[in-house]
């Protein structure tokens, strides 16, 4: 039997505002702060853990796991339940199944038994993990009547390859995705261009494409993408870009809803990031990530003098090359909003100065990190 608290009314109605919002955090972050108000610790903590960590799966112990049966742990910020439970309830919490196989056979084993079971109405999220080819994975989940109010899909991990891309492309059913997790998937340059190009690319509100090498063709046709508009969120680190793909994305008219921006872990010319800043649209950009890219002082000086960047929530710089003067010039520069979270991990910044600027006035102004 499910806990009394999983039917009272505020807190369906918090689930539900996160199931209309599947690519917004903050939902799920409310809803975490409720279920702790319930007594439920781990499940909370394991809740707002996850939102931080959407890739990976966190259980729970066995007394919370014999409390919350049948959920078994949080993904992505939401309580889920893995494939080889025993129950599936009929119930608005039965939101995010997890599907987990070491082999193929195995997984495609566990994959015929979800198509081949009642429509999971309530379901918003299905994560699938796997070893080996999956390709055909994506022609499976398709074809799934079962599965038509499904908001998210994540397959971090999986090699679906580029005839999984092509596969995922080709489907009407990429129409009702609004979350789309494909990092570390084995998709190439031309799966990309077909996917990113998709004319079912529809509604889509958060994409993660990070360490596939799909270079700068693979995000020019997505900046190229009319369809592209309602994108919030985007994660392409590690994907080889250049200075053409950097570009491509900042100075898009059809990215112009992003908040969120990730290009980290990518080896972009210094010149191309300057250009990048100088001439980026992206108005509602709140969140930007561009940690680990090599870069140096005149990039951070470029983001101070930036135009566009205004009232930044976060910025992480941590990994690069940046002097502690090009450091202070940029907190004391006006792109920030009151509390933003700055991370800065430079080699070239001592202790000394990390001390004076926690202990200064932006100390207390922004929450700075130096590791």
């Amino acid at each position: 039997m499910l806990p009394e608290w999983m039917d009272d009314p505020e807190g369906l109605a918090l689930l539900q505002r996160c199931k209309e919002t599947p690519w917004d955090v903050a939902p799920r972050l409310i809803l975490a702060d409720w279920i702790q108000d319930h007594d439920e610790e781990e499940a909370a903590e394991h809740l707002r853990i996850s939102v931080s960590h959407p890739e990976l799966f966190f259980p729970f112990s066995e007394a919370s796991q014999t409390k919350l049966h049948p959920f078994a742990g949080c993904q992505a910020g939401w309580l889920t339940i893995r494939d080889d439970s025993d129950l599936f309830p009929d119930s608005p919490w039965f939101c995010s199944l997890h599907l987990q196989g070491d082999l193929p056979r195995d997984q495609n084993r566990r994959l015929d038994r979800l198509l081949a079971s009642p429509p999971f109405r309530h379901l918003t999220l299905l994560v699938v993990r796997g070893t080996g080819n999956h390709w055909q994975t994506i022609s499976d989940i398709a074809k799934s009547p079962g599965l038509d109010g499904l908001r998210g899909l994540d397959l971090h991990g999986l090699s679906i390859q580029n005839a999984g891309a092509v596969s995922l492309a080709n489907t009407p059913r990429l129409e009702q995705f609004q979350v789309l997790r494909l990092g570390n998937t084995d998709i190439e340059s031309n799966g990309a261009r077909t996917l990113l190009s998709s004319p079912h690319l529809l509604g889509l509100r958060a994409l993660d494409l990070s360490f596939n090498p799909i270079g700068d063709q693979g995000l020019g046709s997505l900046a190229k993408n009319p369809r592209a508009a309602s994108l919030e969120e985007l994660n392409v680190s590690s994907v080889g870009m250049g200075a053409s793909g950097i570009q491509a994305i900042g100075g898009s008219s059809h990215l112009r809803n992003l908040q969120r921006l990730s290009l980290a872990k990518n080896q972009t010319s210094i010149p191309g990031v300057i250009v990048f800043i100088k001439k980026l649209r992206l108005q509602r950009l709140k969140h930007l990530n561009l940690s680990y890219m090599s870069l140096t002082d005149s990039v951070a000086e470029a983001l101070a003098k930036s135009s566009v960047l205004r009232n930044l929530v976060s910025l992480n710089l941590s990994g690069n090359y940046i002097s502690e003067d090009a450091a202070k010039a940029l907190l004391e520069s006006p792109i920030f909003a009151p509390g933003a979270e700055i991370e800065l991990y430079s080699p070239l910044i001592g202790r000394e100065f990390k001390q004076s600027i926690l202990q200064s006035e932006l100390g207390s102004q922004y929450d700075i990190g130096f590791y």
